[in-house]
């Protein structure tokens, strides 16, 4: 048997902060999932508005991945998504910036959330 093609693009990416513990949890939507694992991607945006380097910090077999280690006294994150299927890597999805404020208590809030192409 011929190995399957890569899975298709991620789309639709969102976040979610879970105020109870900080993480925030990275959600998309993708077709022709079966057998794919999604390799997820960030990069930190600093109080100066620069953008670090984007470093693999996990990867998931669900179409959701809990970042537990965003790091603290960030402006934002660049989250990309990348399906694969054995060898064959999929195209990555959009980019995702989410930008952060504080709330009551010091929360941490989402205060935007933008889709864009990757560069």
């Amino acid at each position: 048997p011929s190995a399957r093609p890569a899975p298709t693009q991620p789309t639709d990416l969102r976040a979610i902060i879970n105020p109870t513990d900080g993480t925030l949890t990275v959600r998309w939507k993708a077709r022709d999932n079966e057998g794919a694992v999604y390799r997820i991607a960030r990069a930190s945006i600093s109080d100066t508005g620069e953008l670090g380097p984007s470093q693999e910090v996990g990867i998931s077999g669900k179409k959701s991945f809990i970042d537990e280690t965003v790091p603290v006294g960030v402006a934002g994150v660049v989250y990309t998504v990348r399906g694969q299927r054995g060898q064959s890597i999929g195209a990555p999805s959009v980019t995702l910036t989410v930008r952060f404020s504080t709330g009551a208590r010091g929360a941490l809030r989402i205060a935007s959330q933008e889709r864009s192409r990757a560069a």
